[in-house]
């Protein structure tokens, strides 16, 4: 499964140690059925059809041919596009909203995935990311493994993420916000601190 990425990330959502804090930042971003919301990294589109069953139009999009097919798999209201989340044929002043989990720590150029976040967002729309911070190293997942009783294989995930995933520091983040041209960058946490994300308005 482990050379398998869109089946290993199908079931890494079964998890909720996994699940939960992408469920959790995506209620905090208070998304309405009337908006147009975009899901840069979708992945397999896990998360983007949870939004899509609660009547929100959303547009998965991912680079990964292998996770687009699989993304399309089950029948949902979303929409799922093979595109560069940095160079994306989308026409600009699409959506209201722009998310994207645990994509800005692996792009090579996180400005260019903001500033096409901020191309794409209608005026006074939002952008959101979500990504390992460096409080996310190994004593953090031992400790998460711990309180929560966690198995063999799901601790096993949780040592691999904390020592292979790229971790930001929140406040670079931010400045890469300001530099794209978003306004008032707001910061939140989860998984116990291990995750953070940005979030901020693109000027009217």
């Amino acid at each position: 499964m482990l050379n398998n990425a869109p089946a290993l990330f199908d079931r890494l959502y079964r998890y909720d140690w996994y699940s939960d804090p992408l469920r959790d930042w995506a209620k905090s971003l208070d998304i309405h059925p009337d908006m147009q919301v975009l899901d840069l990294g979708c992945g397999p589109g896990n998360l983007t059809r949870e939004l899509a069953a609660g009547g929100v139009s959303i547009t998965g999009v991912d680079k990964s041919d292998a996770m687009i097919k699989r993304a399309k798999r089950r029948q949902s209201g979303a929409q799922f596009k093979v595109d560069n989340a940095t160079d994306m044929v989308m026409g600009a002043a699409s959506f209201d909203v722009a998310l994207s989990a645990s994509l800005i720590n692996v792009v090579p150029d996180p400005s260019a995935l903001l500033s096409e976040m901020a191309r794409v967002l209608r005026g006074h729309g939002r952008a959101s990311v979500l990504f390992p911070t460096p409080q996310f190293d190994l004593h953090h997942a031992e400790r998460i493994i711990t309180t929560r009783r966690l198995g063999l294989f799901a601790a096993g995930l949780i040592r691999l993420w904390a020592r292979k995933a790229r971790k930001l520091d929140p406040a670079v983040v931010v400045d890469h916000f300001t530099m794209a041209g978003f306004e008032t960058p707001v910061v939140d946490s989860y998984f116990e601190g291990g995750l953070a994300a940005v979030t901020a308005y693109v000027s009217g």
